[in-house]
């Protein structure tokens, strides 16, 4: 575990070591967000729950609005959330999957910042599975629509760290995110 921490380290101060310029999300820009939350969306409250997982990808399409400072992205996102409970001898365990595209509206006014709103759209897609005295396996879907904001901090002009509330899997994620 310890060389991992090093060899993160490590890797976080190459990514990080370029003099960090004025970062924007401009048009052509790509950034792909890995988070880690809590707070599950998909499942109710009161349960054991693991963190949600997260992978979002971001694209500009239209960049240098209003004056430079604003600009539009879209992409996709995929969300993985884990939650279970026992309860009088019987064990209940849910797995759920969240695909979706998002549209974000970013405001780049402040050196290194990104800070954004933006709409998820996707398919709620869970399944549960019930172990003990009344046994039923039960699957879950339907469409899942929610409105979040976030932010990137970036430390180079590759890498960031990423903060997300009310997005997807869960309503708040931390994470970094890599731009290309």
């Amino acid at each position: 575990m310890k060389k991992i921490t090093v060899l993160f380290a490590f890797a976080v101060f190459i990514l990080a070591s370029p003099a960090a310029q004025s970062q924007t999300f401009d048009e052509g820009d790509n950034v792909l967000n890995l988070t880690i939350g809590f707070g599950s969306t998909v499942f109710p409250g009161g349960y054991n729950q693991a963190p949600g997982l997260a992978v979002a990808f971001d694209h500009c399409f239209w960049g240098d609005l209003i004056n430079g400072d604003f600009s539009i992205g879209m992409g996709g996102y995929l969300g993985m959330g884990w939650s279970g409970y026992s309860y009088l001898g019987s064990d209940y365990n849910y797995v759920g999957f969240l695909p979706g595209v998002r549209g974000n509206f970013h405001w780049t006014g402040v050196e290194n910042l990104d800070l954004y709103a933006g709409l998820l759209t996707g398919a709620r897609l869970y399944n549960g599975d019930y172990d003990g005295n009344f046994g039923y396996a039960e699957p879950h879907h339907g469409v899942y629509t929610n409105a979040y904001v976030g932010a990137r901090y970036y430390f180079s002009d590759t890498f960031c760290v990423v903060g997300e509330l009310g997005a997807g899997i869960t309503y708040a994620n931390v994470g970094v995110g890599f731009k290309f």
